[in-house]
């Protein structure tokens, strides 16, 4: 117990051990001053004249402990809260990103429209985790002795410390995973499947969300383009394009004839600027894109 003492004294005394300290009765506190005091007063000339002062310092070291002990507690107490609170990240359209640097030293990109939230808390036991949505490039912190559990509505993610490429979308439940390094456990959230990836590996989910659809030698660029504020498509159908300008822009596309949406197209877009990119589809395939409110109509120039 004097050891306690002296630490919470010379504020070296971490939470456990104030936890300890906090559980003894104020009895054995007051004797365990009045031993210390003594020390002070080793020959007998001195002791019949500190007896009045060994009173008072021990009546008023007692109610200073216990002030003490109690702010300290309510801090540890107020401590725990925040630690215990959601921190959300989350951004909008128009090529809007973020970047993320997690209590372990792990970054996280996000796209548009993504979000990413978690609690202190969460980095503290043998398990690291964080909840997403959206698209986002993770370099996550190497660890031995703590995974680090990536959580979405349709995945799971579960890595030691990697660089990956993540997309998932409830919307459309669609997710797929680019590993750049490293190793990670995919894992589907409806099923339960799971499976080991390797590096320069791609996997998508399938279409009833149960199982993946694996691919090799997958062109990172195309897939992190975003990081550089690009979109780049090679042979992509329109409506697949559409899609990327409406999830990262906040729009809904419509096309007047349908045949325009299964016409391929190849090249480059900004993802952070809405009417170069329209502008550019236009003058490659002779379209005449009109918007009204939030919808943009794709029709043929006449």
């Amino acid at each position: 117990m004097n050891n306690l003492l002296k630490k919470y004294l010379s504020e070296r005394i971490n939470l456990e051990e104030l936890e300890n300290l906090r559980q003894i009765p104020e009895q054995e506190l007051s004797e365990s001053f009045k031993k210390d005091w003594d020390n002070f007063f080793t020959s007998p000339k001195e002791e019949q004249k500190s007896k009045r002062w060994r009173r008072v310092f021990l009546s008023s070291a007692a109610v200073l402990l216990s002030i003490l002990l109690f702010s300290t507690i309510l801090l540890w107490n107020r401590t725990n809260v925040l630690s215990s609170q959601d921190i959300v990240v989350t951004t909008g359209g128009s090529g809007e990103r973020a970047s993320v640097t997690l209590p372990d030293g792990s970054v996280i990109s996000l796209n548009s429209n993504s979000s990413l939230s978690y609690k202190p808390e969460d980095f503290t036991g043998d398990t690291r985790s964080v909840t997403f949505e959206g698209e986002g490039f993770f370099t996550i912190a190497k660890s031995d002795s703590k995974k680090f559990i990536v959580h979405t509505s349709l995945v799971s993610v579960n890595v030691k410390g990697t660089t990956f490429n993540l997309l998932s979308r409830e919307k459309d439940r669609a997710a797929s995973l680019y590993l750049e390094s490293g190793n990670v456990e995919f894992k589907s959230v409806a099923s339960g499947y799971s499976i080991d990836m390797k590096p320069g590996e791609f996997a998508s989910l399938d279409a009833d969300g149960t199982g993946f659809i694996r691919e090799e030698n997958k062109d990172s660029n195309l897939i992190t383009a975003w990081k550089q504020g690009e979109f780049i498509f090679i042979n992509q159908n329109l409506k697949e394009v559409a899609k990327y300008l409406e999830y990262n822009f906040n729009t809904n596309i419509e096309f007047e004839n349908p045949e325009l949406e299964s016409i391929p197209f190849t090249g480059t877009l900004p993802n952070s600027n809405l009417p170069e990119a329209i502008r550019i589809l236009e003058l490659s395939f002779g379209l005449q894109c009109t918007q009204k409110e939030n919808v943009i109509l794709f029709a043929t120039k006449k």
